[in-house]
């Protein structure tokens, strides 16, 4: 699967420079998200509970997301 992309500064577990195996492929729920991002577990945990990444792809994207934030 490749290496873990995390990029998030704030992530506890790299602080966005992580360069673990990733074991898991997040989508984002803001925007139409087709490929997903990999992730190793820490990082891939931290991207679910910000509320920003599903397990799933979803083709129903809420349009008014940013508003609801």
């Amino acid at each position: 699967m490749g290496k873990c992309e995390c990029s998030d500064p704030g992530c506890p577990c790299c602080h966005g420079q992580c360069g673990r195996e990733a074991t898991s492929i997040l989508y984002r729920v803001d925007m139409q998200d087709e490929s997903g991002v990999a992730f190793c577990p820490g990082c891939g945990d931290d991207a679910m509970e910000s509320g920003v990444f599903g397990d799933r792809y979803s083709a129903d994207v809420d349009e008014d997301w940013d508003d609801d934030v």
